[in-house]
Formats: C-alpha cells, structure tokens, sequence
C-alpha cells in the first residue's frame, strides 16, 4: 500500500503538470490548456467562429487600386480578398521592374490567376488579408514553398539551442526558393523528428501544387485543420502529461492523429467518461465564465476593467477600496505589478488583439515603473502572438500592440447588442442555451427531480424547438418560465422542492 509522503509527491505532480482539456456539445468545442490547475489558454470553435486564416486559395486578380498600391483577389470566399504589393512574390510580376520604386498598376493584370494564404480573417466590411508568400506549418517545422530564408523562432532564447537549429538548417538543402523556420515546438526534439516533419511538409505542399495545376479558379486548394488538431498541433509539448477528450469520436480521430505525428505520446491521449462534465470535474467552469466579464480581481483586490471599442483595448488598473496599511506609491506599485504579471494572460484568454492601452496607476519612482514594465515583458514571452511594448508614458499610459491570431471571445459567441447602439454585447443564443444546458446537468447529477428555469422568452423558446432532445435526456422535469424582464444575458434554475420547503 503507498504510503502518504508517495501519494503527496503523486499529487504534487498532477497539480504541476500541464493538461489539455477538450470539452464537446452540438454548439461549440471548448479546450483549456491548465498549469497547476490554472486556466492558461483557452479556445472556443463553434459554427459562428470559420477562420480562414492558414487556408490556401487558387484565385484571380478583380482589381488593382494604384492609391493602396494592392490588388483585390477573387478567391472564393463571399468578399474579395486584399493583397497589398509587399505580400506579392515578384514571379507573379508581368514585366521585371525597372526601378525600385515598384508600382503595382504596371507590374500586374486584371484575370491573372495567382495562388494566396489568408493571413487575417475578414472583419466587419473588410475583406480578408492575403499574401502569396506561402507558409505551411508542421509540428516544429514551417515550409515556405516560395520564400527563401531560413531562421529559428526567437522564442528559442537558449544560445547553445539556437546554435544547434542553425547547423541543422545549413546542412538542409532546401529546392531552390524555398524556405524554413524552426517553431519553438521544436525544442528538446531530435533530429529525426525534425526530418521527420519535413517530409511530411513536401509531401503536402506536392499535393497542393498538383492540386492548383488541375484546379478551375476560384478553388480552395489547403484547408488549416480543425481548431483541435491545430492546438494539439502548435500547442502541445513534452510538459503536457494528459490531454482529455469527452467525445469518443474525436478520441478516435486524435488518436489518429497521435499515431501520425506523435507515436510516443499517444499514451496521453484518454477519453473522459465520467458523467460529471469535464470543466467542472478540473473547475474550470467557473475560470472560463470570468473572461465574459469586465472586471477581473486582482490578487490584492484590485481590479482590471476591459473595455473594447473599433480602434483599441482599454485596460483600467484600479487599487482595491480598503487600502490598508500601505503608503499611496507601495499600494500603487503592488497593483502595478499584479496587473502587469495578469494582464499577458487575460489577452491571450480573451483573444484580444491590435492596440492596447493600459492605464496603470500613477507611480512616482521611476524603479518601479521599470519593474513593471519588466514583469510585463515577462508574461508576454509564451505568447505566440506578435507583441510590441511601449513603456509607460508620465500619464501612466502603456501601449501594446498584439498580433491578431483568432477572433476574440466576445466576437465568437457574443452578439451586439440591439438595444443600446452597439456599445455593449449580448451572448448568442445558441452558446448561452448551452451553458443552461450544463447546468441543468448538474442539477441532474444531484438527483434533483424537478426544477425551475427563468430566462428571456429568445431562450426558453429556443431551447424547447432546438434542444428538446436533449433536454429529455436530462432526466429531470424542467418548469419553462419565459420572462422578458429577465436580463438577457441571465438565467436562474431553482429546485422545485427547495422552493417549496422554502
């Protein structure tokens, strides 16, 4: 029998290690990848959410405006795309430019077909971003079929591994124009992995290319993996020790996927069977509703507030009401840097992207505005996203500037709301019905027979016509009490006999 210092020590190593999440409905897949039980990224895929971004199009240019100096591509998406001159390899080129000062009217046609990567989604009435400087992303490598340069992600800091990256590109011989970055996923992997992958990179990119050869125009030529295989993909490492899937079918899929890319990780891959839903079983419920909110504690009790408009992220750093024993600078440079240290992470959770702009509280000494600064820097190093800093201006500003990977939260599963002039959001049907959907679970898992829910009559009328199916395996008799007072973005189930005790 193990004694109590074995299972401590066996705890101990459950709560530190990594773990992915990946929790399914009819509406949305959440996944959560946790560190010592603490939510560290998070992602949501429901029918609302379609990335272009990754994808590859056989297309054709509709026009060329010489005041952006880009072209509009037909691709076959519902909007054109955008391809400004900077993103166009020089083979596309009708004529060799005579200058360096290249103009894009002389330089290309009307009908000329081409091949494009979407770099940035469409959004609002903007069409998507487009490059045709390809790039196609493996496990640790990234090919770049027309773009010949050879680098290592300067997310690998180490000297020695950098080096060693390096001598592994120099003795590739590459076909001639391409190119090849080393992803930080590499780290710590042989190099028969990362041959390994290659491989795999030239054998899809010799699909694609017979693909555009045969392909009429428009024509999607490389579709990105579904949003789970692409986080397994960019996200999962050696400190990852379970990944735990709640839907035998994508189990069966991942499983797949494990055995093709990963052989000897596949035993970390297990499919979750107990009736207690996944996120609850780790508490992760409660970490995922807090991005939905404006405000989010601080350790000390200070709090941030997010506010988001078209042009930019506020982020209010705000000092808790009780301050204490602390003098105004100690109480402001605490706060300071509990925000700075949470800050990175709320923008990862919440997808939050272009430019930020924190207003910290006012500090005087200039060591602390330093430190802050610093702690801020530190949290943004495992963030795959681009990110720019500024340093924190006499008003106390700081600017960011973050790359766009993904939609934000809100933008998947809120709508504008109707009733205030765009300036607040509303939870979109389908999505808000799910959570009521879990917690009906709960109340069923408790033996709970009959209960009561109160909600806006939208709700109520969608779940009865969309979800009754499975609200009758739910097991409970459910009292549907529609109220269009009732808070759109609420909802309340009592226990029928409680009440009546009551």
């Amino acid at each position: 029998m193990p004694s109590v210092g074995v299972n401590k020590s066996i705890k101990l190593y459950y709560l530190m290690a990594k773990k992915i999440l990946i929790e399914t409905s009819p509406q949305e897949v959440r996944i959560a990848i946790l560190k010592e039980e603490r939510l560290e990224e998070f992602f949501l895929d429901t029918p609302f959410s379609r990335s272009l971004v990754g994808n590859i199009y056989k297309g054709r240019i509709v026009n060329i405006d010489p005041t952006l100096q880009a072209a509009f591509v037909e691709f076959g998406e519902e909007r054109n795309g955008f391809l400004p001159l900077d993103e166009i390899d020089p083979q596309y080129f009708i004529v060799k430019p005579k200058t360096r000062r290249k103009r894009i009217e002389n330089l290309l046609q009307k009908g000329q077909p081409l091949i494009v990567q979407v770099t940035k989604d469409p959004r609002g009435e903007k069409g998507a971003y487009l490059t045709t400087y390809l790039a196609l992303a493996g496990r640790y490598l990234v090919l770049m079929p027309n773009k010949p340069v050879k680098g290592v992600s300067l997310k690998i800091e180490e000297a020695r591994k950098r080096r060693a990256f390096k001598e592994f590109l120099s003795q590739l011989e590459l076909p001639k124009g391409m190119g090849l970055i080393v992803r930080t996923a590499a780290a710590g992997r042989s190099k028969r992995d990362l041959l390994k992958d290659l491989d795999y990179l030239f054998r899809l990119w010799d699909i694609i290319r017979k693909k555009a050869s045969e392909a009429p125009i428009p024509s999607l030529l490389y579709e990105e993996p579904p949003l789970i295989f692409k986080v397994i993909r960019d996200y999962f490492t050696w400190e990852v020790k379970e990944v735990l899937v709640d839907d035998e079918t994508i189990y069966q899929r991942l499983l797949g996927f494990f055995q093709e890319f990963m052989p000897r990780y596949r035993s970390r891959l297990r499919l979750y069977k107990d009736p207690l839903p996944l996120f609850e079983r780790f508490h992760v419920e409660e970490q995922v509703k807090e991005l939905y909110q404006r405000e989010f504690i601080l350790p000390s009790g200070g709090s941030l507030y997010f506010d988001l408009s078209e042009a930019l992220v506020a982020i209010d750093v705000n000092t808790s009401k009780g301050k204490g024993p602390w003098d105004p600078e100690s109480l402001a440079f605490l706060t300071n840097l509990e925000a700075a240290s949470e800050i990175p992470r709320q923008l990862r959770l919440r997808g939050l992207s272009g430019l930020i702009v924190i207003d910290f509280i006012d500090m005087t000494d200039p060591a602390h505005k330093k430190e802050v600064e610093r702690t801020l820097r530190e949290g943004f190093k495992v963030d795959k996203a681009k990110v720019d800093l500024g340093s924190i201006s006499k008003f106390g500003l700081l600017e960011v500037s973050r790359q766009r990977l993904r939609p934000s939260l809100l933008e998947i599963s809120a709508d504008v709301c109707p009733y205030c002039q765009g300036k607040g959001w509303i939870r979109k049907t389908a999505l808000l019905a799910e959570e009521i959907l879990r917690e009906l679970r709960k109340f069923a898992l408790r033996g709970e027979g009959q209960v009561k829910l109160r909600a806006r009559p939208e709700i109520i009328e969608y779940l009865e016509k969309e979800r009754v199916e499975e609200l009758g395996k739910l097991g409970i008799e459910i009292l549907f009490c529609p109220d269009s007072q009732f808070p759109f973005d609420l909802y309340e189930i009592l226990p029928i006999k409680g009440e009546e005790e009551r």
